[in-house]
């Protein structure tokens, strides 16, 4: 019998790692719509601490036929958000999801905190590889000599960049600009 074994590497999972070629390809893409970050502690007993039982009623009687009992609610919650979420980072405090608009603002009496940074998400067209070095250095240091912040996410694929929506158009111009300073070098 033949043991099948799971092997992680260190590879570049075949994205880019020369730095000019990711520069070059970095052209920014921009998403519809605006996004939030919202927090939702998971807890382990019977009720999420800004949930109220008729929430709670509603939530259990939506997802009951496909969960566990066993399930609290901010974990069904969570398990319905999951389809809508772009970004979700699980911390100490709580897990961040970053959500459409109109969905945070629907679901915001579920959240710890109210939902904050009104934002526009942006990728870079580049695959870039996880352990290619450089291109959030790059493209950080581009934002931030023009006064823009960006929260950024690094997905198997792109570079994810959440940027505030009043600074989304500079910031598209920005890393733009960037990119095609680095073509044809």
């Amino acid at each position: 019998m033949t043991e099948k074994k799971n092997h992680i590497t260190n590879s570049s999972g075949g994205g880019e790692t020369d730095l000019q070629k990711m520069l070059a390809g970095a052209e920014a893409i921009r998403h519809a719509g605006t996004f939030l970050f919202c927090t939702l502690k998971m807890t382990d007993d019977a009720s999420p601490p800004t949930t109220s039982h008729q929430s709670q009623l509603r939530i259990a009687s939506e997802v009951s036929s496909s969960t566990s009992p066993s399930q609290s609610p901010s974990t069904l919650l969570l398990s319905r958000l999951l389809p809508s979420a772009v970004a979700i980072i699980k911390e100490e405090e709580g897990t961040t999801l970053v959500l459409p608009k109109p969905i945070a603002e629907a679901e915001c009496h579920h959240f710890s905190t109210a939902p904050v940074f009104e934002c526009v998400w942006l990728t870079l067209k580049v695959h870039s590889a996880l352990n290619a070095v450089g291109l959030t250095a790059a493209f950080a240091t581009a934002l931030a000599s023009n006064g823009i912040s960006a929260n950024v996410v690094a997905g198997f694929y792109h570079d994810h960049l959440f940027v505030g929506v009043e600074e989304a158009d500079r910031a598209v111009s920005v890393l733009d600009e960037l990119s095609r300073s680095h073509r044809n070098v």
